[in-house]
């Protein structure tokens, strides 16, 4: 019996969210944390919608904008910036050098591939980011 309270345990426990401080450009240090399964999901669901009526570059900012908006938190994993319209405009009007790199930290964090992200920044065409777990 004990052997399945030690298995449940462990997976309590990395049910807990990591937060992680990264060097940020223009910031300094900033507390960055994982996506939960259920928000990563929902930006998946994003990206594969994304498009419909904006244009691609109009669709890569909303996703950075809410994969930014998700992962900046405060020292004690509160969140930054909310999901509202106003919050996320805010996030998305930041210096891009600084959008893109917390979004590179935040995909980072949460297990996704940035070669999206790569691809986008060094082209002068804004392409859509790659959501797809890492391995």
């Amino acid at each position: 019996m004990s052997d399945l309270l030690t298995s449940r345990d462990s997976i309590l426990a990395a049910m807990r969210r990591r937060i992680t401080k990264v060097e940020v450009e223009g910031l300094g240090t900033v507390c960055i944390r994982s996506l939960s399964g259920a928000q990563r999901a929902r930006l998946a669901d994003l990206f594969k919608t994304a498009g419909g009526e904006q244009t691609q570059e109009d669709s890569q900012r909303e996703i950075q904008a809410r994969i930014v908006s998700r992962v900046v938190v405060d020292e004690n994993g509160v969140r930054l910036f909310g999901d509202t319209e106003d919050e996320l405009a805010i996030v998305a009007d930041m210096d891009a050098k600084v959008l893109d790199d917390l979004t590179f930290a935040g995909m980072k964090a949460s297990g996704l591939k940035t070669d999206g992200v790569a691809d986008a920044v060094k082209n002068s065409a804004p392409s859509p980011i790659e959501l797809p777990l890492t391995g």
